[in-house]
């Protein structure tokens, strides 16, 4: 568990308490008034097993709390590696994350990495550009790369994770559009809305509209890319914004809609040199 965690741009989860035993936290605690987790006695989660396994001397404290002393350095070593490849292909520009939300990967450059880097940075790419909160699992991530690391490299066509994988010497990452598309969002607010796991939509006097956010393809329009970029609806369904890129799909009278995509900040959330607050 790490110390803090990215849970969005400028919003960050701290735990500055993990080295302190429970029952020496809990006890300066005693007076006065605190919040109980109770996903901490949840078994669905490792931490509430591997702790109901240590109260009841299941396994020897030392050892396991020196386990996971090991497994938090290999981690920490893994993220700044991660970081260096991140830092040194886009200044390489062997790496490009685009406004439309795709990214673009020197394949060569990808395959010279040492197995570990690679594997972490797949697995950081397929959950930035699907949008979710996990990459997908191990197995299926580790046959991807199997093909995209071929000795004779064939050009690749690969669907994983809602993420759809193309190309040759440069291999571009970009959303699959799938049956339905990305989830339709609610505009609730002037606060930018979350779309997709990627865009950060301005949507500023929009909230009063009764809008609604839908991936373009939901309207049968747009290429394979365009399909998964939202457009603001109206009360009647009728599209009244949507970014620059997409007003010749919709034709005249269509705000513009601004979008930031949140791709580059997901590629470096949690590592070493990403700040919290960029």
């Amino acid at each position: 568990m790490r110390a803090q965690r990215a849970l969005a741009p400028g919003l960050v989860l701290l735990r500055p308490f993990l080295d302190i035993p429970g029952p020496v936290l809990k006890a300066s605690l005693g007076s006065h008034p605190a919040v109980d987790d109770p996903s901490n006695r949840d078994p669905r989660f490792d931490r509430a097993r591997l702790r109901q396994a240590l109260a009841v001397c299941a396994f020897d404290r030392d050892a396991v709390l020196a386990a996971i002393a090991r497994h938090a350095a290999a981690r920490d070593a893994a993220d700044r590696r991660l970081s260096d490849c991140l830092r040194a292909f886009g200044a390489d520009r062997k790496l490009a994350v685009r406004p439309v939300g795709t990214v673009e990967i020197d394949r060569q450059a990808l395959a010279t990495l040492a197995p570990e880097t690679a594997a972490d940075l797949l697995a950081r790419i397929l959950r930035a550009v699907g949008g979710g909160d996990y990459p997908p699992q191990h197995a299926a991530r580790a046959r991807l790369w199997a093909r995209l690391s071929e000795d004779n490299p064939s050009p690749v066509a690969a669907t994983l994770g809602g993420v759809a994988v193309r190309g040759d010497r440069t291999l571009h990452f970009a959303r699959e559009f799938g049956r339905a598309g990305p989830m339709g969002v609610t505009v609730t607010g002037p606060a930018p809305t979350l779309f997709d796991g990627r865009f950060d939509v301005d949507t500023a006097g929009l909230e009063d509209q009764a809008v609604l956010l839908v991936p373009l393809g939901r309207l049968g329009r747009g290429n394979a890319i365009e399909k998964t970029l939202p457009v603001a609806l109206d009360a009647a369904g009728r599209p009244i914004a949507a970014p620059a890129c997409l007003h010749a799909k919709l034709g005249p009278g269509v705000g513009t809609l601004a979008l930031q995509e949140r791709l580059s900040w997901r590629l470096q959330a949690d590592l070493p040199s990403h700040s919290a607050s960029a």
